[in-house]
């Protein structure tokens, strides 16, 4: 929008996670004046959800597709009894669970549904949508991004591309299970006529995006990275993976029409999608002239909401698991088949994101907290600072889940010593074991970040928890900024000259270790 905004404007964001529907609404500085949220399993128990999914064997987990519709009416419905003057709201965006996606059916018109909604005066756009003749989703449920049961059609898609690197090289991850192009190719397999029957395939990004337009939008390409699908760098379908993924298609042309139901381009995450459509605004009080923006993924949002605006800004988010982002410029990003993910940056076309999940974050410190501090944070702290950078050459690997970087199977406990023999950790003493588990989930970070190609960050903004310990702060080795409030950020830590050196000086001998302590665990 090039136009002035007034004063008064108001911006309404929407989060659709896995298991709830969230709003905020700010102004023109960006304050927060509403919030609102449910869950999907108490406001839609017909559904019969547990954690916003259906989980219908060990691996399969999908979700009702006309959920994602109720929610949208739902979170609306609230939004319009508050004491927000909703006409003031000049434009609509928001984030949603990576992955997942929905069916439309081929015949069915979400135009002329909403259209219909709006002369019937219908009470809701499911109520709307179960009064068409024409069915309106393909498969009522789709696919979670919980869902695993997809091993095989990631094997055949890397076969048929040369490998997992390849796959990576191009799509900027190698296969992954909950990617949505082998969600894709797990239908055409099970009905070969698929491509037939759906008119458009949609993430849930997307889909809210064309229900507030009422149209079919494009899918954004920051979250069409998560697909394995898009060519990171061209930022169109790549014609290796749509043919890949269709192969068992019997439609002529399939990989024509597989293009044409992903839609025929992406685009990016802060372009126009249109405006809102008139339901929206006879029913809940929305100006005519109310913007849409392409809604995106939970991660790509969470880059952009943190400010992670420059190339070598970096973002750690310390939780249960640990995730680090980082903006990285096309050209040096290291796309490989073993460990990370890259995704078009949300907010610059000419920079990608790299994004790094840890699945033993927070639970590993706080076992070693419960057991040598006390179950204490300041102690914790206290024991930590009690000993040097480097802990004496003593090296530890915390797996107490199966890990994603570096990939386990198995779980455990592996130590060293200065030496670099094993040694069993918990004899010693308990300083000992704190500096262990800290270093070693900071220094994998700082280890696998270099092989994806950051290799030189100047900011570091970290969200989570243990963000406001300041001694775990200072292992990294540049400025960390604590962001409990996305729109204020505040100085946490400087790094100490000497220790930084110390653990720039020890990485290669930690690489060492990991790989020992991983081929322990397979």
């Amino acid at each position: 929008m090039t136009q002035s905004v007034p004063d008064d404007a108001l911006f309404l964001g929407l989060d659709c996670s896995t298991q709830s529907m969230s709003s905020v609404v700010v102004n023109k500085l960006g304050q927060v004046l509403y919030e609102s949220s449910f869950r999907f399993d108490e406001q839609f128990p017909h559904y019969h959800t547990t954690n916003g999914v259906l989980r219908l064997t060990e691996n399969e987990v999908v979700v009702p597709s006309f959920m994602f519709v109720e929610s949208l009416d739902a979170i609306m419905d609230d939004l319009a009894k508050s004491s927000v003057d909703v006409a003031k709201i000049k434009s609509i965006s928001g984030s949603a669970q990576q992955h997942a996606c929905v069916y439309w059916n081929k015949d069915f018109s979400l135009r002329r549904c909403l259209d219909a909604a709006v002369e019937s005066d219908a009470n809701s756009i499911v109520e709307a949508m179960k009064q068409q003749q024409e069915s309106v989703f393909c498969r009522l449920n789709g696919p979670s991004w919980m869902d695993s049961s997809t091993t095989r059609y990631c094997t055949e898609l890397e076969a048929a591309v040369g490998g997992p690197d390849r796959v990576a090289k191009i799509s900027g991850s190698r296969a992954y299970e909950r990617f949505t192009g082998n969600q894709i190719a797990k239908r055409i397999q099970e009905d070969p006529a698929f491509l037939e029957k759906c008119g458009r395939i949609a993430l849930v990004s997307s889909m809210l995006t064309s229900l507030l337009c009422g149209k079919y939008t494009p899918i954004d390409d920051s979250d069409g990275s998560g697909m394995n699908l898009l060519d990171l760098r061209e930022r169109v379908w790549s014609p290796e993976l749509v043919k890949a993924t269709c192969k068992y298609s019997n439609s002529v042309n399939a990989l024509e029409k597989l293009e044409a139901a992903l839609g025929s381009q992406v685009v990016r995450a802060y372009s126009l999608a249109g405006d809102i459509h008139v339901y929206f605004q006879k029913k809940y009080g929305f100006a005519a002239d109310c913007k849409v923006i392409p809604f995106s993924g939970d991660n790509p949002c969470m880059l952009a909401g943190i400010g992670l605006s420059q190339l070598d800004d970096v973002g750690v988010s310390l939780g249960t698991s640990s995730t680090l982002f980082a903006v990285v410029p096309t050209e040096a990003a290291h796309s490989n088949g073993k460990e990370g993910h890259f995704f078009c940056n949300p907010i610059d076309p000419k920079s990608v994101m790299a994004m790094i999940c840890f699945k033993n974050g927070s639970l590993a410190r706080q076992k070693v907290r419960d057991r040598r501090a006390d179950a204490s944070w300041e102690k914790f702290e206290e024991l930590m600072q009690a000993t040097k950078a480097g802990n004496g050459g003593t090296t530890a690997f915390y797996y107490e889940e199966p890990e994603i970087t570096p990939l386990t199977f198995k779980t455990g406990i592996v130590g060293f010593d200065a030496s670099g023999a094993r040694t069993d950790i918990s004899v010693l003493t308990p300083e000992v074991e704190v500096r262990a588990v800290v270093e070693s989930q900071f220094l994998a970070m700082c280890l696998h970040a270099k092989r994806l190609g950051v290799s030189k960050p100047k900011r570091l903004i970290v969200l989570g928890g243990a963000s406001a310990n300041k001694s775990m702060l200072q292992h990294f080795r540049i400025r960390a900024f604590d962001a409990s409030d996305s729109l204020d950020f505040s100085l946490s830590a400087n790094p100490i000259d000497k220790d930084a050196k110390t653990y720039t000086h020890t990485i290669s001998r930690f690489e060492s270790l990991e790989n020992q302590a991983v081929s322990l665990l397979r």
